[in-house]
């Protein structure tokens, strides 16, 4: 015995009683701590440890050039993290995803939203 699906009626009711299908959209960081997120890395704070250890050393031109790439690093990390976002949120709102579905024992394709 074939499964006829939900009535088109008990479909609408559902939808209307429960709201859409949907996942509650991932929260995105904003660009000041995604930015700061760019010098968290154990390998960034090292350098940042062994520059500033040269500053106090006495040795102020080798403590620039290492916190002046890691600025450098770190600048790039956030352009390239913040355009590799824009791109995703860009493609989600252009794909739209759909199920087949069994309403009054016909087979449908809607969007997900509505199953």
């Amino acid at each position: 015995m074939e499964n006829p699906g939900l009535s088109s009626e008990e479909a609408r009711l559902r939808q209307v009683r429960y709201g859409p299908n949907l996942l509650k959209p991932k929260r995105r960081a904003n660009s000041f701590l995604l930015l700061l997120r760019q010098f968290t890395s154990p390998l960034v704070l090292i350098l940042i440890v062994a520059a500033v250890m040269s500053f106090c050393l006495g040795d102020r031109t080798n403590s620039l050039i290492i916190l002046a790439i890691v600025m450098v690093s770190g600048l790039l990390g956030f352009w390239q993290e913040k355009g590799a976002n824009d791109a995703v949120d860009k493609l989600l709102a252009i794909v739209k995803t759909k199920a087949m579905v069994r309403r009054d024992n016909k087979e449908f394709e809607v969007p997900v939203e509505e199953v």
